[in-house]
């Protein structure tokens, strides 16, 4: 049995110290950070609660999973600020040997030095070995594999792009690990409808072409703030979606983890996912699913 726990979109740092002057500084909040900063300051920040966020990641702390996945988004608008908040934060949660991480489409914002923002991350984000995206995090039978769709889009735009070469290394990485769980985590979600236009990933075509000729077991996302499943079905087996809901949602109900059980049976795998949700302020099982990754479940 092996546990995975996988959440998202935590959007975790403040911009309440941000210097009203700063807004017109071209160095700081340039074009679309502008408008990123007073979308926070108007809605995002009852929205993005972090008590909220700490409660939901202290109940996934106490069940010791194996691993954790974060598909993205920690920060508001991707400054080196918001960067530096979140690194801190990441190394409080879990070292990097049990924590996999994608970036969103809120921490790469806009074009920014890799040094000041991302690369605050490294340890989280690039394991040995794996200079360019895909990156494979192998754990005995279980391969957790790394897309990066986040780019810097248009004005009021949230799109993500994978691009064809990491495509087609993403192809090579699963014929490889055709023998082993794979799992798949993006911040977009795979789903060509997965998401409304202005918030699609735009080569999700050519990636349900890949998973439909070489397969994977489970492929989690965020991005949405909502929960969603759906099954893929490929020539040897499914391929479960899993969007995780923001873990930091100050709604009722909408702030939570997924905690994913793996166990190998004979030729296939048996999966089940427990759904972690934040409700009347405590935290408690909102469903739970069972299945099979064989073709005939």
């Amino acid at each position: 049995m092996h546990t995975l726990a996988h959440f998202s979109d935590p959007h975790l740092t403040s911009l309440a110290d941000v210097d009203a002057r700063a807004l017109f500084d071209r160095r700081v909040l340039l074009n679309k950070r502008l408008f990123g900063y007073l979308s926070w300051r108007k809605r995002r920040r009852r929205v993005h609660r972090r008590e909220v966020l700490d409660v939901v990641v202290a109940d996934m702390v106490s069940r010791a999973p194996d691993q954790i996945l974060l598909s993205g988004d920690l920060t508001h608008v991707g400054m080196p600020a918001e960067c530096e908040v979140a690194a801190r934060w990441l190394r409080s949660l879990a070292a990097p040997d049990r924590l996999r991480l994608v970036p969103g489409n809120h921490d790469r914002y806009v074009a920014a030095d890799w040094h000041d923002t991302l690369g605050l991350w490294s340890d989280y984000l690039e394991p040995a070995g794996a200079p360019r995206w895909p990156r494979l995090w192998q754990c005995d039978e279980i391969c957790v594999i790394g897309l990066d769709c986040a780019v810097p889009s248009g004005l009021f735009m949230a799109t993500g792009t994978l691009g064809d070469a990491q495509i087609e290394r993403l192809a090579t990485m699963l014929k490889a690990t055709a023998q082993k769980f794979r799992v798949l985590m993006l911040h977009h979600s795979p789903l060509p409808d997965g998401h409304v236009w202005r918030k699609r990933l735009t080569d999700a075509s050519v990636l349900m072409r890949v998973i439909r000729e070489f397969g994977a077991e489970l492929i989690v996302h965020g991005h949405g703030h909502g929960e969603h499943f759906s099954v893929l079905p490929w020539r040897k087996g499914n391929c479960s979606v899993v969007a995780a809901p923001s873990a930091s949602h100050a709604h009722d109900g909408r702030a939570g983890w997924n905690l994913f059980r793996i166990d190998k049976q004979g030729a296939h795998w048996a999966v089940s996912l427990e759904k972690r949700r934040r409700v009347d302020g405590r935290m408690q099982s909102a469903a739970s699913h069972r299945w099979l990754t064989s073709a005939d479940a």
